[in-house]
């Protein structure tokens, strides 16, 4: 076992210093980065901060004040009649300014007046705001605050198994196992580069010959394996992490990301099953790799194989639509497809909880067993270094007797 961990560690080294795994990790970070920083400067360029006038001829805001303490964008100022606030507007003093008419309070009618641009949608509803807080200055501080929240929807799926509030939180619980699915299919499809080098660069330069003479084929894969997929975790922690940055650096300048609340259940699934589905493509891929001569021929099949991960994908429409669909349940179960048909029918649906064990626990025997199947092939390629291997011989190689580590 000494030498398993050594191999571990050595080949996780190796890996997390190489110039292109650094490159490819930052990018992600980057690209957030760019994003983030460009939407906060085009939008704090492009917002207008000057006031917006009102003209009350209901006498409901008679009284208004702003608060003490407000976070609205910009200023409001009352004008005595339409005459004054038009003046005001053309000689740029506001940018708008709102018509409340004598019948405000029954009609809940207003007009609001600009030259060119309508204000920015932040400070159009401040000026909603604005109006409840000073409409009901009587009122209990409870009642006001309830008014202010505005009000509450829920909407509820077919089966009742799942709702969502008008929180942004709903959307967003809806959005993010879709965006989590094509997360995962950026990282298998960068990833399965990685893991056929650890298998195809070592047979082009001999080195392997080497070291089987004083390790053993399940020790050998087994370390690499368990490094590549520490290599996988690393790279995933570290866009997880730069996007929870750019999520509070944004939640700074756009005050409606507060409100969202990120649904922490989508995120759990996808941490327990990323493990033994990320082994699999390990497993897989230096299957491959120990079969074939090149390089570049590895990398042909193992695009083939990268389909039996990205299916689910075609049947965006059909988790949409019916969740519950045996397809979608059978694909649930697939070791390779798992993960993404849980992910993607997490967002409309409710999944038994037998279902994500069962799903699970057939999703990390595989990974075991493709393992497994990695170490048998990898030992036969060995000792037919330069031939291809045909699908007999892997399979003779697989009924052999099973390795000690």
């Amino acid at each position: 076992m000494h030498k398993f961990w050594l191999v571990a560690k050595q080949e996780y080294r190796n890996r997390t210093f190489k110039r292109s795994f650094i490159l490819g990790t930052m990018v992600v970070p980057v690209m957030i980065a760019v994003m983030v920083g460009m939407t906060i400067l085009i939008v704090w360029f492009s917002l207008d901060k000057r006031p917006i006038g009102y003209v009350d001829h209901s006498g409901a805001l008679a009284a208004a004040s702003m608060p003490e303490g407000n976070d609205y964008v910009v200023e409001f100022i009352a004008y005595p009649d339409e005459d004054s606030a038009d003046l005001a507007l053309h000689t740029g003093d506001i940018q708008a300014y709102y018509l409340l008419p004598q019948d405000y309070l029954e009609s809940l009618y207003v007009d609001l007046y600009f030259l060119e641009d309508s204000p920015d949608s932040t400070a159009l509803d401040d000026f909603d705001d604005f109006i409840r807080s000073n409409i009901l200055p009587s009122a209990p501080t409870a009642f006001q605050t309830r008014v202010m929240e505005g009000t509450s929807l829920t909407v509820r799926s077919l089966d009742e198994g799942r709702e969502f509030q008008n929180d942004g939180g709903g959307i967003f619980s809806v959005m993010l196992p879709l965006i989590i699915a094509m997360f995962f299919l950026f990282a298998i499809m960068g990833a399965s580069g990685y893991f056929l080098q650890v298998v195809t660069d070592e047979k082009e330069n001999r080195t392997m010959e080497i070291m089987v003479t004083s390790i053993s084929p399940a020790q050998l894969i087994g370390g690499k394996s368990l490094a590549l997929v520490a290599v996988g975790l690393t790279q995933l922690v570290i866009w997880i992490a730069s996007i929870a940055l750019a999520w509070v650096v944004a939640s700074n300048f756009f005050t409606d990301l507060e409100n969202v609340k990120l649904p922490w259940d989508v995120l759990g699934i996808f941490a327990i099953f990323f493990i033994p589905s990320y082994a699999i493509v390990a497993g897989l891929m230096i299957c491959i790799g120990s079969v074939v001569t090149e390089l570049q021929e590895g990398q042909q099949i193992s695009g083939v194989f990268n389909l039996l991960f990205t299916f689910p994908i075609f049947f965006a429409a059909l988790a949409f639509a019916a969740p519950n669909h045996p397809l979608l349940i059978f694909l649930s179960f697939w070791p390779t497809t798992s993960l993404m048909t849980i992910i993607m029918r997490w967002g409309f649906t409710t999944i038994p909880g037998w279902q994500i064990a069962l799903s699970w626990l057939v999703c990390s025997l595989a990974a075991l067993a493709v393992i497994w199947m990695a170490v048998r092939l990898f030992r036969l390629g060995m000792l037919r270094y330069g031939q291809r291997i045909t699908f007999r011989a892997a399979l003779g190689a697989l009924r052999t007797e099973q390795d000690k580590i």
